[in-house]
């Protein structure tokens, strides 16, 4: 069996190997205003507050002048306020940060393709099976809620654990090498052994790749300490041309695993919405 490879995402805007992490919104300081009309949001990344005032201050002036005379015969002079006192707000809010960190693990990504079998008692070929995984003696039945088994498999694995105090997404997309974009493949799950395994996955329609769903880890009560959440997934590649042969070790495609922080295809990009 292949040993399993991990990579770890920390923060956001992390790229290694295939993997995708989405930036994470996070909230720009905030710069006084002479008269704001409203206190910021917290929270709210759209709501800024830009720039400020600049006075030119004369110290020794402690009364304001009024405005005097007329732009009609060229003697006007504007208004000036006193300078013996010049307040500058202060803005603040309270907020938590969020922290990102992501697991990702998978296995070797081995199969084979089988054209025909053998039938030891006919002596003859018979059609073959299609894609199987290879090199799965690693492979453990898993005993479900419902008494029923099933069978995972360590080399198709792909987990992610997410460590973070904020719920996220994991997508799940798979893409053909040149010459053989006639392959596609298919995503599952099943129940997983870790603790706080979600089963999530979801196969989207559309545009939307299919993905997992992993709650915040956050989830302690009374003080306690948060259980990381996990959510598995199984990769199975799918058609090929009957008569096209591929050498032992041919890459064929690239499974491309995306960390975000919206709910896809639901929320613009970049948009924390945590499950």
């Amino acid at each position: 069996m292949k040993r399993k490879q991990l990579l770890r995402v920390l923060g956001a805007g992390s790229l290694a190997l295939s993997l995708l992490v989405s930036p994470m919104t996070g909230v720009s300081a905030l710069a006084a205003e002479d008269n704001p009309t409203e206190t910021p949001a917290a929270g709210d990344a759209a709501d800024k507050k830009e720039g400020g005032s600049a006075l030119k201050l004369d110290p020794t002036r402690t009364e304001a002048i009024p405005e005097s005379g007329s732009e009609a015969d060229g003697n006007y002079v504007p208004a000036k306020p006193a300078y013996s006192d010049t307040e500058i707000p202060v803005w603040g809010f309270t907020q938590d940060t969020t922290v990102y960190s992501v697991d990702v693990e998978w296995g070797a990504m081995t199969f084979q393709y089988e054209n025909s079998t053998w039938d030891p008692e006919t002596h003859t070929s018979q059609p073959g099976a299609g894609w199987q995984v290879y090199d799965s003696e690693a492979d453990k039945v898993v005993v479900k809620d419902d008494g029923t088994k099933v069978t995972e498999h360590a080399i198709n694995e792909i987990k992610v654990t997410n460590h973070s105090n904020d719920g996220v997404w994991a997508t799940l997309s798979y893409a053909g090498e040149t010459g053989y974009t006639d392959t596609t493949g298919d995503f599952s799950f099943t129940t997983g052994t870790e603790a706080g395994d979600t089963d999530a996955l979801t196969a989207a329609a559309g545009a939307v790749p299919a993905y997992l769903t992993l709650a915040t880890a956050d989830n302690g009560t009374d003080g306690a300490a948060g259980t990381p959440t996990v959510g598995k997934a199984y990769f199975m590649p799918d058609g090929i041309q009957a008569s096209q042969e591929i050498d032992k070790w041919t890459k064929i495609g690239t499974i491309t695993v995306g960390i975000k922080t919206a709910q896809p295809g639901t929320t613009t990009p970049d948009t924390p919405a945590g499950p």
